[in-house]
């Protein structure tokens, strides 16, 4: 009874306990769970211990004592242990003592059925009862091991058999000889038995990659004969399934087949498909070389087999060089440069980085976890059948660590800097690749400024084959060198996307890869981009003319003769540059400004006096622009058939009363009461903190209630610290790029506002912090230092302009204190359309106002606007006070008046932080 009970109590124990092991790696540790399949170092990790197990192993069946020769467990034994060594390349027993890496990570078929081995045959050896009673400390460890980096799945052995389908059809292996180990002129000692190939088969049917199917199963069927290890009825049959499915997709696809087709139906005849071509050989030789989106996956296949699809001319123009001239800061002596590519041009620069950053790198790189948010864990594991089969990390380092090296070499190579200090990691194991994809990010993006101009590659190490980047448009690839990087600009020089460099990567051959990849993004760059003015340069230097002429009422004759507000520029148009500014006026729905425009080009070619241009073009923009405008205002007329839906319908049929208004206080038109400017006075203030200003600062109101209270603080900040801003502006300046929704192509909407600039924020440096304090000393309104509200920089050039706005919509902006820190030539005021007055800029001033009443409600007063700048250029910086950043307002109490108080329920969502005073 007792020893009935004790074997009962030992085989519960180790049921459990085989079940623990079994399964305790991917639900205990599921979120650091290894990526076998994708990661080199993890799968290099189990291939050391797995070495470790084969040691200990092989010296058992060596000996007698614990494993009999007539015992199950010996025969599991042996099969694992054949296994092992006929696909590590070890030929004998003696070649395993002393290794500590087998080196099967490096090779797609030994990878392969080192996966396929822990996943099936090390589980079942574990699971067997006699194992536990005869390798109890062996098997201990094994547990362990997988406990903390989880087992093999059934997801990793089928991403690894697809790895092995990539790389045969990329590069166009024949089944037969990948089955005997040999890739290229590498033979692997990793060969394949029948039921390999019978999988392979099957994973190959499952993804609809009928050609490598027949082909896999008839190599499966042949080898069955031989090794008996595999059911020739079982492979005929299968062979017979995967005919039949490819013959009824083949009905289908005839038009358009595709590369995993042949090129007819297959018979039921044995080794009919052998006879039959492959429609991807086909398509390949008919296709290969020439250029275009259709034939990116064709070029990228040759391309990856090491041909090269340039013409004779396109490599003419290619040479490399040492380069002695660049930053002193790169190297003790000069740097090879290559060009690789012209129009677009594609650099590689040869040993920019050491041996030592590179090892760090990637030391690091390996110690890096998969998270449930990282793109490790998203790339090449959610969908096994992905495009892009590959491990990447996006890794970030605090500035001043080595590896922002990267900054630095970009800055000193390409004049280009990159703010951000995140950097992208990827590294590919046997297989690893994505197909031809293009640089930029997804174009939903409302900010185009996101998008990526350019586009870095460091190559972290040499791989043993493959891995090259392919530019299936330009015809080359480029080779990964360890140290070097490989540069090109993803955009055009006006923002479009430049699809001819989209690029793929290589499937990995032998070996691993590693590449670091820095993407340089469009806002950071507005400054330091080396190229000369773009049509959206031209676009905008027409509005700004348009806008001044528009705005300030000018005789176009005078500008065309060079004449602004009065001021003789030296600089005359001509008939072509009339008849663009038209055109242009009709595209931003200025119809009445771009007649006049193209009726003055009209002008100037009928006298005879320009020949810049044709009359007839001109003409017929016109009479098209015209009879657009007399629809829209008069659509009874005859040659309108009563249609009002003419493109600037809108535009004509609405006025802006606003913008009228704007457009005449520019022109000097101001609204201001004499009683109410008698109101109106100026004062030293002495009571501001005196650390800030020897001698009091002079002071002067602007407006006063019922309109809006605005006032003017005269010279309050130095050339020192204005000069600082600027230049802040300078190197961190931005535009306003939009995206269009339907084509994707970057635009500028000139409307609004025709500027650039930067933002600072008071933990960036001493300067914004100390401008900060300032106009918390003079206003009484303190912000938080850390995370709070940026002060904007902005340079608004000839043109320039800001339409009229609210500052308080929408991010409840309580005050608006505005620096001036340039004089005006002419132009550049700000108007108060509401209040009616203007603000001259004049340097070193600032002008400060309430944007809202002590309710919460907008004081609409405020509305203001900028005028165009005519003649020179105005600097601004705005600093607001934002509600949820103030540290206190005033006292609350006060704050709150019994109106408020009445309402508070309706409009607390506007001062949630004083809830405690809204009460009875």
């Amino acid at each position: 009874m007792k020893q009935g009970l004790y074997l009962w109590i030992c085989t519960l124990t180790t049921v459990c306990s085989i079940v623990f092991s079994l399964n305790v790696g991917s639900t205990i540790s599921g979120e650091t769970r290894h990526l076998y399949a994708t990661f080199p170092p993890h799968l290099e990790d189990l291939g050391k211990f797995e070495l470790k197990i084969a040691k200990n192993l092989t010296q058992s069946l060596l000996g007698s004592k614990l494993l009999p020769i007539r015992s199950t467990i010996r025969k599991f034994v042996h099969r694992y242990l054949v296994d092992f060594y006929q696909s590590t390349g070890y030929l004998q027993i003696k070649d395993v003592i002393g290794e500590e890496q087998t080196g099967a990570s490096n090779y797609p078929i030994c990878a392969y059925r080192l996966i396929r081995r822990s996943w099936l045959l090390l589980k079942n050896l574990i699971a067997h009862r006699d194992f536990q009673l005869t390798f109890g400390s062996l098997r201990r460890e094994i547990v362990y091991f997988f406990w903390r980096h989880g087992w093999p799945l059934y997801r990793d052995y089928k991403i690894s058999a697809e790895k092995v389908l990539t790389i045969q059809h990329v590069y166009n292996f024949e089944s037969g000889k990948l089955a005997q180990g040999l890739l290229l002129d590498i033979q692997t000692n990793c060969t394949l038995s029948s039921t390999h190939c019978y999988e392979m088969g099957n994973s190959a049917l499952k993804t609809d990659q009928f050609t490598l199917a027949l082909e896999w199963l008839e190599l499966a069927k042949e080898k069955s004969l031989a090794d008996k290890k595999t059911s020739v009825a079982f492979t005929e049959f299968l062979i017979l399934t995967a005919t039949d499915e490819h013959n009824f997709e083949f009905d289908d696809k005839k038009k358009d087949l595709r590369p995993t087709f042949y090129n007819r139906k297959i018979r039921y005849i044995p080794g009919d498909s052998k006879m039959a071509q492959k429609v991807r050989n086909m398509q390949y030789n008919k296709f290969k070389g020439k250029r275009g989106k259709s034939n990116e996956n064709f070029n990228y296949w040759g391309l990856c087999s090491g041909n090269n699809f340039q013409t004779d001319e396109e490599k003419s123009f290619l040479f490399c060089w040492l380069e002695f001239k660049l930053h002193p800061g790169l190297t003790i002596g000069p740097l090879k440069l290559e060009f690789l590519a012209r129009n677009p041009d594609v650099l590689q620069v040869y040993d920019i980085l050491e041996d030592k950053q590179l090892e760090a790198l990637i030391s690091d790189a390996k110690k890096i976890k998969a998270g449930s948010n990282s793109v490790k864990t998203m790339r090449g594991q959610t969908n096994p059948r992905s495009k892009h089969l590959s491990n990447a990390e996006v890794i970030s380092w605090p500035d001043g660590s080595h590896e922002n090296v990267f900054s630095e070499k970009i800055a000193q190579l390409s004049g280009l800097k990159d703010i951000s200090s995140e950097i992208q990691i990827e590294s590919y194991s046997f297989g690893g690749h994505y197909m031809p994809r293009k640089d930029q990010l997804s174009r939903n993006l409302i900010n185009a400024g996101d998008d990526g101009i350019a586009y870095f590659i460091f190559n972290l190490n040499n791989v043993d084959n493959g891995g090259y980047t392919a530019f299936p448009s330009l015809g080359m690839a480029t080779k990964p060198v360890k140290g070097s990087v490989v540069f090109w600009y993803s955009q055009y020089s006006g923002g479009k996307t430049n699809l001819s460099t989209n690029h793929g990567s290589c499937p990995v051959l032998c070996g691993q890869k590693w590449v670091a990849i820095k993407r340089l993004r469009l806002s950071n760059q507005l400054m330091e981009q080396k190229y000369g003015p773009t049509q959206s340069d031209l676009e905008a230097a027409m509005f700004g003319v348009l806008n001044i002429q528009n705005t300030h009422n000018l005789d176009i004759k005078n500008i065309v003769k060079g004449i602004v507000a009065g001021v003789n520029t030296g600089v005359t148009l001509n008939a072509r540059d009339c008849w663009n500014i038209g055109k242009h006026c009709a595209s931003v729905s200025y119809v009445l400004p771009g007649l006049k425009w193209l009726e003055h080009a009209l002008y100037l070619v009928k006298n005879g006096s320009d020949v810049s241009v044709k009359y007839a073009e001109v003409y017929d923009d016109w009479v098209s622009l015209q009879v657009d405008y007399e629809c829209a205002t008069q659509p009874e007329k005859p040659i309108c058939h009563g249609d009002t839906s003419s493109k600037f319908f809108d535009k004509i049929a609405k006025v802006d009363n606003f913008a009228e208004k704007l457009w005449s206080m520019c022109q000097g038109k101001t609204s201001q009461a004499e009683r109410e400017k008698s109101e109106l006075f100026c004062w030293y203030e002495r009571e501001i903190h005196p650390s800030y200003k020897i001698a009091p600062i002079k002071a002067e109101w602007l407006s006063l209630r019922p309109k809006a209270d605005v006032v003017y603080f005269h010279d309050i900040i130095s050339d020192r610290l204005m000069n600082f801003l600027m230049n802040f502006t300078y190197e961190n300046a931005t535009g306003i790029t939009y995206t269009n929704e339907l084509t994707g192509e970057l635009f500028v909407d000139p409307l609004p506002r025709q500027v650039v600039f930067a933002w600072a924020y008071p933990d960036d440096n001493e300067v914004t912090l100390y401008a900060s304090k300032l106009a918390e000393r003079i206003t009484g309104l303190k912000i938080k230092r850390i995370n709070g509200p940026g002060q904007r920089m902005t340079l608004y050039a000839p043109g320039g302009h800001r339409a009229y706005h609210h500052d308080s919509l929408p991010g409840m902006q309580v005050a608006t204190f505005m620096f001036y820190f340039s004089d005006v030539a002419k132009g550049g005021e700000t108007p108060f359309i509401s209040s009616g007055f203007n603000v001259v800029p004049r340097k070193g001033s600032a002008v400060f106002w309430y944007n809202l009443f002590t309710d919460g409600l907008h004081d609409d007063s405020t509305d203001h606007g900028g005028c165009p700048v005519i003649i020179g250029e105005k600097w601004a910086s705005i600093r607001w006070t934002i509600f949820s950043k103030i540290y206190y307002f005033f006292d609350p109490g006060q704050l709150l008046g019994s109106q408020w108080l009445c309402e508070c329920e309706t409009k607390l969502e506007f001062f949630k932080e004083l809830a405690i005073f809204c009460q009875e």
